[in-house]
């Protein structure tokens, strides 16, 4: 099955409890094996192109529960379900930890910061690498189809948001990513209108991505006029702050469940 996205950054891999080559298979069947006889549904999922993809052992039963791309794609009858294999080439390498975010919230129900909140908080190179993989995090859920997974990232976007400075670009991929009524985009003008200084959003080029940067700034400039609507005491309130344990936002409906509610 053919995957695209669309990204500006040029990533580095940063891969962790995940085997990289192209072993034998013979070797892959083995151990799809061992590990479904353990009453393990196994299937070995391939993230990047040839020689530099990397391999997750995945729960076929989980990640069909939480996507809609491997629900399609492990089918009955299809190539995918008879090899036990998915193949993800369109994805480039450094989706990879991406995809390591993922693997991890099928058995956990939570997305956490691959560095403790102390150690970015006075790195900016460290706060922005962070930041990087929650947005290719948000990006996959997209491209697998997965509003558990993106919930879950929005949620420890809001998290980092709180307690760690926001990239100055970080609506960027995101808007290039989704859709005009897509949460994460409230979530994002929410940051420039709450969290932003004027100088901030008066170094953002217009020239960078000119029809991306007028839908964001016109979102911006429709949520100021709201908030000035306000009496001054809804007017400190800080959405972000108040949304933090909730589903403010959250891509389910009321007609869905909250993934927090997935997970014992």
């Amino acid at each position: 099955m053919s995957l695209a996205i669309r990204t500006r950054r040029d990533r580095k891999k940063r891969p962790r409890y995940v085997d990289h080559g192209s072993p034998s298979l013979m070797l892959q069947m083995l151990t799809i094996f061992i590990l479904r006889s353990h009453g393990e549904n196994i299937i070995v999922v391939w993230v990047g192109r040839d020689t530099a993809a990397t391999k997750f052992y995945v729960d076929a039963d989980l990640a069909i529960q939480h996507s809609e791309f491997f629900s399609a794609a492990l089918k009955d009858g299809s190539k995918e379900a008879e090899e036990r294999t998915v193949r993800l080439p369109d994805l480039d390498e450094g989706m990879a930890a991406a995809f390591e975010d993922f693997h991890s919230f099928l058995s956990s129900g939570k997305v956490t910061s691959g560095e403790t909140d102390e150690s970015a908080k006075y790195d900016a190179e460290k706060g922005s690498e962070e930041w990087d993989r929650l947005v290719d995090s948000w990006i996959l859920g997209n491209v697998l189809v997965s509003g558990s997974f993106k919930d879950a990232v929005v949620d420890a976007m809001v998290h980092k948001t709180l307690t760690n400075s926001v990239p100055i670009d970080i609506h960027m991929d995101l808007y290039q990513n989704s859709s005009d009524s897509a949460p994460i985009r409230k979530l994002v003008v929410d940051i420039a209108v709450h969290i932003w200084y004027e100088e901030d959003i008066a170094t953002l080029d217009p020239d960078d991505e000119p029809k991306l940067q007028a839908k964001f700034l016109r979102d911006v400039a429709v949520a100021f006029h709201k908030v000035k609507q306000l009496s001054k005491a809804e007017q400190a309130k800080d959405p972000i702050e108040s949304s933090e344990g909730g589903c403010h936002y959250h891509e389910h409906g009321a007609d869905k469940p909250c993934y927090k509610t997935m997970f014992g």
